[in-house]
């Protein structure tokens, strides 16, 4: 467990669904843990959050675990995460709500915050293939070329941000569903905001590919 000061800072803000998460995500947390000294807010008061977000030296990664912090409209919360951000650090929203169908109104206004379009897109199970013109292709050789999850996925996506791209075959068609309507969307998405990083992970199953992709979003792929 990495624990020296010189390790990578990584907040976890879990505020509705703690124990979901540590049982879902039991691949990844060790993970993490081996990489960065990992701070997990379970709940946690928006003032303390706050805070930390604020203390020395500035987390590396924060990884927004669920609805919370935007459903609740923590403002003054987003302006600190997002002060993160543009300062070089790496937030990722990973989409798990706590019942379907999701509250996908409540993304738009927090990613529009940091001016990015993004919103909720299809909700389905797919392969998604790597994009490395997103991705760089050093990283993509050490990540899944391709994967399926049952995800809920982000539209107006960039294709320079969208790290996983829909196949062209869909594995699993949803009320007509065709290629063309996944157009735009990813699963996967990591856009520059300020000298940081504003990324999402729309994967509801916490598949174990996902985890090396989390990985590799915080910096921490070796």
């Amino acid at each position: 467990m990495a624990t020296d000061d010189s390790a990578p800072r990584i907040l976890i803000i879990c505020s509705c669904h703690e124990s979901y998460f540590e049982r879902r995500w039991d691949r990844l947390l060790p993970t993490l843990r081996s990489k960065a000294t990992v701070e997990f807010l379970n709940n946690p008061d928006p003032d303390v959050t706050v805070q930390l977000l604020a203390d020395e030296p500035m987390p590396s990664a924060i990884l927004i675990t669920d609805e919370g912090l935007y459903l609740n409209n923590h403002a003054h919360l987003w302006d600190a995460v997002f002060n993160c951000v543009r300062q070089g650090c790496t937030a990722i929203v990973m989409k798990y709500l706590g019942q379907f169908p999701s509250r996908g109104e409540n993304l738009k206004p927090f990613f529009s915050q940091a001016g990015l379009p993004w919103e909720e897109g299809s909700y389905l199970r797919k392969i998604s293939v790597i994009n490395d013109a997103a991705t760089g292709h050093d990283l993509a050789t050490k990540l899944p070329t391709s994967y399926s999850q049952r995800a809920l996925f982000v539209k107006n996506v960039a294709c320079s941000d969208a790290w996983y791209m829909p196949d062209d075959d869909l594995e699993t068609r949803v009320a007509g569903l065709s290629v063309d309507d996944v157009q735009g969307e990813s699963p996967v998405a990591l856009a520059h905001v300020g000298e940081g990083r504003l990324g999402y992970v729309g994967d509801f199953n916490a598949e174990e590919e996902t985890d090396a992709v989390i990985v590799a979003m915080c910096g921490l792929l070796g």
